[in-house]
């Protein structure tokens, strides 16, 4: 038998989640209920072929606790207010849920964090201590296995990434992308992978299988996130719906992250071009595919199981001693990215570096850009929004729907009519959706362009800014690790 390898892995988040359960430190959802007659009890909603599907379902656990409706602002030297997924949202499968908890300052989750949510910590450079990030459970899981990379001292959830949290990011998404060589657990008993039991709250080696995608939502209008600065990481099976873990690519696919619906429009539509987009270059996917402003790039999975300085990533390897390749480049192109979004919606920059305890400016601000980013070891999505939530009410015969950003007030349907408010962050744009009962479960379905409708309000149409791509005259990116980058539309 082989040791269990230090650090960050399945098995220690296998080994974390089911010792928080057992103590009662994880809020667990119920089993998901069906929304159809079909066998995944997945209801799935699209505008046409081609384009974004939506995973719909009905999780009834999520009425044990209210889901955020914008973010607050934080009282003066504390930089703790926001309601996020992460301490607001109960379990699920999305982040498009409808919201009715008020605003309010929040305490840090993660400073100190909660000793029973700690899963590893992750160093970024050797030797580091101590290490400039740690990997925590998400107390209110949206599925198994929902972990977070955070920060180890405070920074602004709302300032860009520096070289460290690229690091951190890209090196936890490959360690649990890949299936460790260990048949033991942190106490040296073996373990075999187990079954998949969707009901079951305890976690098994077989439900961490296949790829996992990260997100992170920056910024006030991203989706309402904690001020403290973390990523979340989820298994791409949970998140297309899917209620076991799919180790091989969906039918009529090659990438094992196109369980996530977003992913099989990406690839869907670059094997269709006769020159597809190059590898760590941005492009821009037609308004027929994804009719939101966004920026994507194509990524190659070997540059993240190679270090930087040519080794082949291994099980056993320590984190901040061995770096993806794929971290530098990810970490480029998120900046270019970024700025071009920036230019194009006539918005600042998030700020950089380190801030003042007292960081509501940077947590309100207007004119600075907000966006969610979501990334596997295929590719890089980045989404600029306007608003962090949407209104939806329908008419007494619900025949039609007006959606608006404005909010309601409490408790308040205009006469009478059914009134719903969904705030969303990046798994939104990944293509999960879900709802809380059977009332909303019958809108939704009603109105069938309730989810576009929703995303379409709370982000900016991709007709009003056309991309423009670099001409051979605009310098290069940072680093010489992009030379070109091409527009495709």
């Amino acid at each position: 038998m082989s040791p269990l390898p230090a650090g960050l892995s399945r098995m220690a988040v296998l080994s974390a989640w089911n010792h928080a359960l057992a103590t009662g430190a994880l809020v667990r959802h119920t089993a998901v209920s069906s929304c159809t007659t079909a066998s995944d009890g997945v209801t799935r909603v699209s505008r046409s072929p081609d384009a974004l599907e939506f995973a719909l379902r009905l999780v009834p656990s999520l009425s044990r606790k209210n889901a955020p409706q914008a973010p607050a602002k934080p009282t003066p030297g504390q930089c703790s207010g926001g309601n996020s997924l992460v301490d607001a949202v109960p379990p699920a499968v999305s982040a498009i849920c409808p919201s009715t908890r008020p605003p309010g300052p929040r305490p840090n989750p993660f400073l100190p964090h909660d000793p029973s949510l700690f899963v590893a910590d992750l160093p970024t450079a050797p030797a580091e201590n101590p290490p400039s990030h740690k990997v925590l459970l998400n107390k209110f899981p949206v599925d198994k296995g929902h972990v977070l990379v955070v920060s180890s001292d405070f920074a602004p959830q709302t300032g860009l990434w520096d070289a460290a949290d690229s690091r951190a990011f890209v090196s936890a998404l490959q360690t649990l992308s890949v299936a460790p060589a260990c048949d033991m657990d942190i106490n040296g008993a073996p373990v075999d992978n187990g079954s998949v039991d969707p009901g079951a709250a305890r976690l098994t080696l077989a439900e961490l299988a296949g790829e996992w995608i990260l997100f992170y939502n920056l910024g006030a209008n991203s989706g309402a996130s904690q001020a403290h600065r973390h990523a979340q990481l989820l298994p791409c099976w949970a998140l297309g719906g899917y209620d076991r873990p799919q180790e091989t690519p969906p039918a009529g696919f090659e990438w094992e992250s196109s369980a996530v619906p977003i992913s099989r429009v990406l690839e869907r539509w670059t094997s269709q071009q006769a020159t597809p987009p190059r590898t760590n270059h941005l492009f821009q996917l037609p308004e027929n595919r994804l009719p939101f402003l966004h920026l994507a790039a194509l990524l190659d999975p070997e540059d993240f199981a190679t270090s930087s300085d040519g080794r082949a990533f291994t099980p056993n390897a320590v984190p901040g001693e061995w770096t993806p390749r794929a971290a530098s480049t990810v970490h480029h192109l998120y900046l270019q990215a970024l700025e071009r979004l920036a230019s194009a919606t006539d918005t600042k920059l998030p700020p950089a570096g380190p801030v003042p305890a007292d960081c509501a400016h940077t947590l309100d601000s207007p004119g600075v850009l907000s966006a969610n980013i979501l990334l596997t070891r295929r590719w890089l999505l980045v989404v600029p929004r306007q608003h962090p939530a949407v209104t939806l009410s329908f008419t007494e015969n619900r025949d039609a729907v007006i959606a608006s950003t404005d909010l309601p007030p409490e408790n308040d349907s205009p006469q009478g009519s059914p009134t719903l408010t969904f705030s969303m962050n990046a798994l939104g744009f990944a293509g999960a959706v879900l709802v809380r009962d059977t009332q909303e479960l019958a809108l939704t379905l009603d109105a069938a362009a309730l989810t576009h409708g929703a995303i379409d309000l709370a982000t900016l149409p991709l007709a009003g800014y056309p991309w423009q791509p670099l001409g051979s005259g605009e310098p290069a990116a940072q680093g010489g690790l992009i030379d070109v980058v091409t527009g495709l539309v």
